[in-house]
This record gives structure tokens, C-alpha cells and sequence, in this order.
């Protein structure tokens, strides 16, 4: 049940951060994997549309679909992060005894090009507009650059990232941790 990826975790890209909260999602929120698989067939036509440089038109009914899929992505993704950071907090104080690492835990979900990190404030409206602002953008690289497929999430001790300030022993510790939590 635990790998020598999950300690990696923190060190690798967001897409293995992405996979194993979508892992999570899929097994405690029944609806959850049939929406994702929804959004990942939709994006792979999207983005071979976009390598093809289909008209914005046909683009555009992808984009709608994937925009309420990516809604509902999203807030299935905040109550699993809601579950974690609450059972991560607990464990961390367990483990804590008198270590210099702070028992105010916070996971943040990180939106790609998205200045602020609320997950409730208007996400469609963005993602509508980011998708149609990028449209060109997207038909000279091949593929979309918004949405839940791109995000990623940091978990703050502290003040203070665990990826950029921490140690790898540290970073190495709570993903073993957030693991015990899933479970």
C-alpha cells in the first residue's frame, strides 16, 4: 500500500500530486471517477481538435462541456482536501513531539494561471474566460492550458510551503503521512 513513489510525492511534478488526489477522490466520492474520465476524454478530443486547428467553433462545445466537468472536478477535489488537511493535522501533532515543525497545517489547491488560491470565488466565470483568451495560444502548442488537469496543490506548515522551504526528510515524512491519511 505504500510505495517508494508516495515519498517522492513533494519532489516530483504536480501531475503525480494530481493523480494521487484524483486516486483519493475516485474511492471515497462515488460520483467522482465517472466525471473525471468524462473530463479526460473530453480534453484528449479537445486537444487533438486543437493539434488539427479546428475551428473555435467546434472548440467551443468542447470547452463548455469541460467547463462544467472541471466545476464539478473542483469541488470534489476541495472536500477531499478538506478530509485530508483534517486527518493530516491530527497525525502531524501525533508525530510532532517537540520537532521544529508547526502543527498549523494547510493544504492549498493551486490553480494554473490563477493569482488567487479560493476555490469557491467565481471558477467557471474564469476558466470560461482564461479558455476563450487562450484559444490561439492553445492552437499554436496543441493542447489546453487551463483547467483541473494543470492545477496542483501545496500544503503549508506554518507560513510556509512544504515544497519550497522544507526539507526532503520533512517533505518525505508528510507524504508518508498523507498517505496514512488516505487510508
Amino acid at each position: 500500500y505504500i510505495s517508494a513513489d508516495i515519498i517522492r510525492l513533494f519532489q516530483s511534478a504536480p501531475d503525480a500530486r494530481r493523480k494521487q488526489l484524483d486516486n483519493f477522490c475516485s474511492r471515497f466520492q462515488p460520483k467522482f471517477k465517472g466525471v473525471l474520465q468524462r473530463y479526460e476524454k473530453i480534453i484528449r478530443q479537445k486537444n487533438k481538435a486543437l493539434k488539427q486547428q479546428t475551428s473555435f467553433e467546434v472548440i467551443d462545445i468542447w470547452n463548455q462541456q469541460l467547463i462544467d466537468l472541471a466545476d464539478q472536478i473542483i469541488k470534489h477535489r476541495e472536500q477531499a482536501i478538506i478530509q485530508l488537511e483534517s486527518i493530516l493535522s491530527d497525525l502531524l501533532v501525533s508525530f510532532k513531539e517537540g520537532k521544529n515543525i508547526s502543527k498549523d497545517l494547510k493544504i492549498k489547491y493551486l490553480f494554473k494561471g490563477r493569482e488567487t488560491r479560493d476555490m469557491k470565488s467565481g471558477y467557471k466565470d474564469w476558466l470560461s474566460q482564461k479558455i476563450h483568451e487562450s484559444y490561439q495560444k492553445e492552437v499554436v502548442v496543441g493542447y489546453s492550458l487551463y483547467g483541473p488537469q494543470r492545477d496542483d496543490y501545496d500544503i503549508i506548515l506554518g507560513d510556509k510551503s512544504l515544497f519550497t522551504f522544507y526539507s526532503r526528510g520533512i517533505n518525505r515524512s508528510i507524504a508518508f503521512m498523507l498517505r496514512i491519511a488516505e487510508f
